[in-house]
């Protein structure tokens, strides 16, 4: 057994019940679902174009019905200079206008996202003094072997508590790695006690400001 592997262990184990009380965890599903915001870019520049055309036709018809009939004139013949194509030009106009603003604004909060979440999972995987493994090397490790493999293998970055927010915290990599199933709003406080683990044993704990890793 590797030193230190108990311990941390140990850790995960005390998380699950705490305070006398059964923590619940989430359960990872792979759903295809989960995907189709992705596949399908235009769902929500749709939904926001038809929300907004809803509500600019309706002002429409507001308008139209507030308006005044002239002395004289029927109300037959009042209808037809206030003709649906009206309130179907309002909704079609503002049903573009939303459609694009969403659309870009979708767009531009993905190329955003897309770039900040690749940053942080790359400095926590591919900074230096962490390893990779090949299949063969991991063919019959033990569990403590395990363990010191997710140490070696990931690598946190240090932050303000809005830093790890803004991240996911995903900033604390080595903890993500050690504890797959554990909620990422538990790691700010286990990894003290990761830390003092491998300090105890020797272990590698591989963390640093964003611009070093």
């Amino acid at each position: 057994m590797v030193a230190g592997a108990d311990d941390l262990a140990a850790l995960e184990a005390a998380d699950v019940k705490r305070d006398g009380q059964l923590v619940l965890r989430p359960v990872l599903v792979e759903d295809p679902r989960l995907a189709a915001p992705l596949a399908e870019p235009g769902r929500f520049p749709a939904l926001s174009g038809l929300i907004m055309g809803g509500v600019a036709a309706a002002r429409s018809l507001r308008r139209q019905r507030a308006r005044r009939i002239p002395a004289g004139v029927s109300s037959r013949l009042a209808r037809r200079e206030s003709p649906l194509s009206e309130v179907l030009d309002d909704f079609t106009a503002e049903f573009r206008e939303t459609f694009r603003a969403t659309f870009w604004a979708d767009f531009t909060a993905n190329i955003v996202r897309n770039i900040w979440s690749n940053a942080i999972i790359f400095c926590g995987h591919f900074p230096d003094q962490t390893y990779t493994f090949s299949p063969e090397e991991v063919e019959s490790e033990t569990k403590g072997a395990w363990y010191v493999r997710q140490l070696v293998g990931a690598a946190n970055i240090d932050g303000s508590p809005l830093f790890h927010v803004a991240s996911g915290n995903l900033s604390y990599q080595v903890e993500h790695h050690l504890y797959p199933d554990m909620p990422s709003t538990r790691y700010n406080q286990i990894a003290p006690k990761v830390r003092d683990v491998c300090k105890r044993y020797g272990l590698p704990y591989n963390t640093g400001p964003f611009s070093q890793q």
